[in-house]
């Protein structure tokens, strides 16, 4: 595997790795990607690496990088080996390509790591190329709700969100409210987004529960009928946590057509 640093310039990946497993202080920002050449006879280094990271109080912010063929067997021996760690603050998956297969068997393999890690606070999901699919969002949201305490940030950034990707995380944190994600967020670039009835439903459904901790949601929906707005204003008003939400409608509904102009 490859690893960078924010930390230092023009700094090996070797050097790095034992930078990590002294547990330096100078590394605090740690990128790992899976090398695009042969990787055989490293499978000893990378869960001595996962392990390096469970130990360290040092690194705050750790990214992953992935490319279209995934090596699952050294991504599962990684997050075996940092799945107890507690210094990490960000983490980041960046899915690099398209049609990325073993992504849904990888994002359940950090399961432990996003479930037990106490200090956990931010974690962004960036997939600019790769449709993501209800069940890779519910490896992620599973072990979120899981949590002892809520996040204080779950953004995900995609090329398109539809009501599978919704039912899938709002269900998650029905389950267990009180740890809903204080901010979700879907910035609305690059995407296209089919969230319809479906999804506000299980908006509707999440923000009904009193101890719901969810503060900020963003995203983009499709125009919903006046009844599922008027059961959505309604638990807004009752809802005490929730203080900045933000449903755009997508930008076809944006533009009105030629007909309502000339009214």
């Amino acid at each position: 595997m490859d690893l960078w640093t924010r930390d230092i310039e023009d700094i090996s990946s070797i050097e790095i790795f034992h930078h990590v497993r002294r547990n330096d202080d100078v590394i605090t920002k740690l990128i790992i990607a899976q090398s695009m050449e042969n990787e055989e006879g490293v499978i000893n280094e990378v869960l001595l690496l996962g392990r390096a990271i469970t130990n360290s109080t040092h690194i705050q912010r750790l990214e992953i990088k992935l490319h279209t063929e995934i090596n699952l067997e050294l991504w599962r021996l990684l997050a075996e080996g940092m799945a107890r760690n507690q210094s990490i603050i960000w983490f980041s998956i960046f899915v690099l390509e398209q049609n990325v297969t073993g992504l849904n068997s990888l994002l359940q393999c950090f399961g432990p790591f996003l479930e037990k890690n106490p200090n956990l606070e931010f974690v962004e999901i960036v997939t600019n190329f790769h449709l993501m699919t209800g069940q890779e969002m519910k490896m992620l949201s599973t072990p979120l709700s899981k949590r002892s305490r809520p996040l204080e940030m779950f953004e995900i950034v995609c090329v398109q969100v539809d009501d599978k990707i919704i039912r899938e995380l709002f269900t998650a944190f029905s389950q267990n409210p009180r740890v809903t994600p204080k901010c979700i967020s879907f910035p609305p670039f690059m995407m296209e987004v089919a969230v319809g009835m479906e999804g506000v439903e299980y908006l509707v459904h999440l923000l009904e529960s009193s101890d719901c901790s969810l503060e900020q949601l963003f995203v983009e929906v499709e125009i919903v009928d006046e009844d599922l707005v008027c059961r959505l204003a309604d638990v807004l008003r009752k809802n005490n946590t929730l203080k900045d939400i933000k449903l755009h409608p997508t930008v076809e509904r944006r533009i009105p057509d030629a007909e309502s102009r000339q009214r």
